[in-house]
């Protein structure tokens, strides 16, 4: 099943019962739950989108796309949205108060290479080049963005020393 595209077991699947029982007729278009694409799921969280505008008559819902979501407001907005934007006001709107309702930590179960010099070496050198951010790195090795973020510091307070003679 890794193999299929995405949706294949989801939407693909639901779609193509539907059209097979005739109860498609029933169905409603995309923009009743999904007005906000996948692509632009961040513009809920920044006040600078017009996200109400992009809500139509017959919108009913907004799909929040939690599992992309979740860990972004995790590791880059602090637990919450922009004050303002679309998310933040319908956070407001159902009086729910973020620092109460915290989004819980992803536990990671760090890479045994973790204490490892070499590999530290090899975390430090990937954050420096800055192609992606430590939460990145740290995604993608298995370990703590705090462990990227340590090892790159290292790196740099003990660069001097590396070429005294």
């Amino acid at each position: 099943m890794t193999a299929q595209n995405w949706g294949f077991t989801g939407p693909e699947a639901v779609t193509h019962f539907l059209k097979e029982s005739g109860e498609i007729k029933f169905a409603q278009p995309e923009s009743a739950f999904y007005p906000i694409s996948f692509r632009h799921r961040n513009h809920m969280i920044r006040k600078r989108f017009d996200v109400a505008g992009q809500l139509g008559s017959d919108t009913y819902g907004v799909h929040f796309w939690a599992r992309r979501m979740k860990p972004r407001l995790e590791e880059k907005e602090g637990g919450s949205p922009d004050a303002g934007s679309f998310m933040a006001d319908a956070v407001m709107r159902h009086g729910i108060v973020c620092d109460d309702a915290p989004i819980p930590r992803k536990i990671v179960k760090q890479d045994p290479r973790a204490k490892d010099a070499e590999f530290l070496a090899d975390l430090a050198l990937e954050g420096l080049r800055a192609d992606a951010s430590p939460e990145a790195i740290a995604r993608k090795h298995n370990v703590e963005p705090k462990l990227v973020r340590e090892a790159i510091a290292t790196l740099q307070s003990g660069a001097a020393s590396l070429f005294k003679r």
